[in-house]
C-alpha cells in the first residue's frame, strides 16, 4: 500500500511537471535517473570531457604564447614613444607618425586575435555540446531498454521530482549499460594536437 502511494505522489509530481494525463485507476510505475550524473560518470561521458579538457587546455596554452608575444611586442611600442621625446621638429613629427602608424597595426592585430581565440573557444563549446546532446539521444535508447526490461511505465530526470525513493534511481544501472556499451564499440582515439 504503501508502495502504491509512493508511487501515485511521484506519478503526480511527473504530472505537474511534465503536464503528463495519467489515469491514476492502476499503479504507474515511475523510476528517475540523473543524466547530468550518467554523463559525467559515465566511461562516455568522461571521454567527451576529457577531450574537451584537452582542447581547451591547448587554447589556454595559445593564449598564454599570443599574450607573451604581444606583451613583448607592446615594450617595443612604449620604447618606442618615450623615445619620440628626444626628438625635435620634423623627426619627432617623423617618429610620432611611425609610432602611429605601428600602434594601430598592433591594435588591429590584438583585435583580431581576440576574435580568433573568441571563435576558437565558441568552436570548442560548441563541439561539447553537440557530443553531449549525441550521448543523450544514446542514454534515449538505453532508457527505452531498461523501461521495457523492467516494466517501468516513466522515466522522468530526476531534476523534475522533489522527493523519491532511492530504489527508483536508475541511474547506476544506465551507467552500466553505457559503460557496457562503450567498452564494446571500437573508437579511434586521436590525441588533441595543440596548434601554436
Amino acid at each position: 500500500m504503501l508502495k502504491t502511494v509512493h508511487v501515485l505522489l511521484l506519478a503526480f509530481t511527473a504530472i505537474l511537471n511534465m503536464g503528463l494525463m495519467i489515469s491514476f485507476a492502476e499503479a504507474v510505475e515511475i523510476y528517475v535517473v540523473d543524466d547530468s550524473q550518467v554523463i559525467e560518470r559515465s566511461k562516455y561521458g568522461k571521454h567527451i570531457k576529457s577531450e574537451y579538457d584537452a582542447k581547451r587546455a591547448c587554447l589556454d596554452k595559445e593564449q598564454k604564447s599570443i599574450s607573451e608575444e604581444l606583451t613583448k611586442e607592446e615594450e617595443v611600442l612604449v620604447s618606442l614613444r618615450d623615445n619620440i621625446r628626444m626628438y625635435e621638429g620634423e623627426e619627432r613629427e617623423e617618429r610620432q607618425r611611425e609610432f602611429n602608424g605601428k600602434a594601430d597595426k598592433f591594435h588591429v592585430k590584438v583585435q583580431s586575435l581576440r576574435e580568433e581565440v573568441q571563435i576558437k573557444s565558441s568552436l570548442i563549446e560548441l563541439e561539447y555540446n553537440r557530443a553531449r546532446e549525441k550521448y543523450r539521444r544514446h542514454l534515449q535508447e538505453i532508457l527505452n531498454g531498461i523501461s521495457s526490461k523492467i516494466g517501468a511505465d516513466i522515466i522522468i530526470p530526476i531534476s523534475s521530482v522533489f522527493v523519491f525513493n532511492r530504489e527508483y534511481d536508475l541511474t547506476n544501472e544506465v551507467i552500466e549499460v553505457s559503460n557496457s556499451i562503450f567498452d564494446r564499440e571500437p573508437r579511434e582515439e586521436k590525441p588533441v594536437k595543440c596548434q601554436i
